[in-house]
């Protein structure tokens, strides 16, 4: 997928640079590096050059005499490699003061396993297309870039001796940023400037790294990934970003909290998996999350921190072993989905009881504490919509012995499934549903003795291909609820033990 994007990319920043380059460029005379800048727009001899020794990079001038500019794809690359299977080569490439003339690159330019320690030598550089930084271990400084200001994909990973950002200070606007495997990076500092990045950050697998302190200018950010950083604590530095479209946050488990994004008002997706944070505090402005997804998080205990939040479209959470309750959401009062997966401390619900309407899914499994879900009593239908099939699924919880909180559901657009609660005894709080357009499970809940409750429902529309399926409640005694569903020849279906259901039903009038 990366090198399908890449030619994609290259081929149009080849279409773009080379149509761009019928003119001649003027410079300032007293720009500071006028003496040795090209002012001539070229492109590379078969639109590529590789330089794989000091040699190479010495007598460039000598290959593009005057050019400023230059398309086409230029490979800086050290020796034992595999652009070459020239034997390995002594002239390490150790300084790039040969190419001082370039002022710009809008193709594509990668710098590999050289034995570079700064970037000197492209002081006259402004913009690059493609810059990729990779394996150039004795690498600490990016000094040498302290003029380009704009970028529009820029891949800096696996240089181990890299300490910070310095020598990017000048950087206004980038596209996307991968910042990656840097193995001594602790912080951001040297992105001064950065007020833009217009799609990506990526930020992966540097384990030194505590924040993003460097980053106090940054204001436009759609996407960003923050993964596998396993000392990292907060997003300190982030104090400008206002919106996310999504943020993602994994393998992070010295993290405390989303202090740094304290002015983030809305996140299309929240996304936070194996981190060591407890809430979320930080997020003191944050109003809106289209969609949350919260798996394996060890110490999260709660919702604290989003006070002032009012929607939350999709809330998916799944093995957070401590995560207690919602409190936090004092002012919440909207969802499409709710999710909750094998949360063993979760006992309520109460949090969502000044939700009311209609949503489009309701999850809830493996909660072993989980006694009550009286919180969604405001809730009046499960309707398909949104990408969801409106399914209602009770599943897994033993601690349940009610469905206290679907008193007002009138409508149910999917399946429900009811299984597995050891102590289920009721389904009484259903007495208000009225029409349910599919499949029907009641599958092993050993404590349920009646279907009282279900008087009112009515058939699907056609119900030829759906079910009302009973299975293994082994102490379902009583089913006369159901006696009027039952007419429908091969609707209502028995499997397993269901004690004295079937007789139930066969006395029906």
């Amino acid at each position: 997928m990366r090198l399908i994007s890449l030619i994609l990319y290259l081929s149009a920043a080849l279409i773009s640079a080379q149509n761009a380059c019928a003119h001649t460029t003027t410079f300032k005379q007293n720009d500071k590096y006028t003496k040795t800048q090209g002012n001539i727009d070229c492109s590379f001899k078969g639109l590529r050059e590789v330089l794989r020794t000091q040699h190479d990079v010495d007598t460039f001038s000598q290959r593009y005499k005057g050019c400023g500019s230059i398309v086409g794809q230029l490979f800086i690359i050290g020796s034992g490699n595999n652009f070459t299977t020239a034997q390995d080569n002594t002239d390490q490439i150790t300084n790039l003061n040969g190419l001082a003339q370039i002022h710009e690159l809008p193709a594509y330019t990668y710098i590999y396993n050289t034995a570079l320690t700064s970037l000197k030598g492209l002081e006259n550089l402004t913009a690059t297309g493609w810059l990729e930084i990779h394996d150039n271990p004795k690498l600490t400084s990016l000094a040498g870039l302290e003029n380009m200001n704009s970028n529009a994909v820029f891949h800096l990973y696996s240089n181990p001796n890299l300490v910070n950002l310095d020598g990017l200070n000048k950087l206004k606007s980038i596209n996307y940023f991968y910042i990656n495997n840097n193995s001594k990076l602790q912080s951001m500092k040297g992105l001064d400037a950065l007020t833009s990045i217009n799609n990506k950050l990526d930020v992966e697998s540097n384990p030194a790294l505590i924040n993003f302190e460097g980053l106090e200018k940054l204001s436009n950010l759609n996407e960003l990934i923050v993964k596998n950083n396993t000392n990292f604590i907060n997003f300190k530095g982030d104090k400008s970003i206002g919106r996310l479209s999504s943020l993602t946050l994994s393998g992070s488990p010295k993290f405390e909290g989303f202090t740094g994004l304290n002015n983030v008002v809305y996140l299309g997706a929240l996304t936070v998996n194996n981190a060591g944070w407890t809430n979320f505090d930080g997020f003191d402005n944050l109003k809106y999350i289209q969609k949350l997804s919260l798996d394996n998080n060890p110490q999260l205990q709660d919702f604290s921190g989003l006070e002032n939040n009012y929607s939350i479209h999709e809330i998916e959470l799944t093995n957070n072993p401590k995560f207690a309750s919602f409190i936090g959401l004092a002012n919440f009062k909207n969802f499409q989905s709710l999710k909750l997966i094998n949360n063993p401390s979760l006992k309520n619900l109460d949090e969502f009881s000044q939700v009311i309407g209609n949503i489009n899914n309701l999850d809830i499994e493996s909660n072993q504490n989980l006694s009550s879900i009286t919180g969604l009593n405001r809730i009046l239908s499960i309707q398909s919509g949104n990408g969801y099939g409106g399914n209602l699924t009770i599943k897994d919880s033993p601690s349940l012995t009610s469905l206290s909180g679907l008193d007002n559901v009138l409508k149910v657009d999917g399946t429900i499934i009811i299984q597995n609660n050891d102590n289920l005894d009721s389904v009484k709080n259903l007495s208000h549903l009225l029409q349910i357009q599919n499949n029907v499970q009641i599958i092993k809940n050993t404590a349920l003795t009646t279907l009282s409750g279900l008087e009112n429902i009515t058939l699907p529309p056609d119900p030829t291909n759906t079910h009302f399926t009973l299975q293994d409640n082994n102490n379902l005694s009583d089913c006369s609820a159901i006696c009027d569903i039952s007419k429908q020849q091969g609707y209502v279906q028995l499997q397993g033990n269901n004690s004295g259901c079937e007789d139930s039903l066969s006395s029906c009038k």
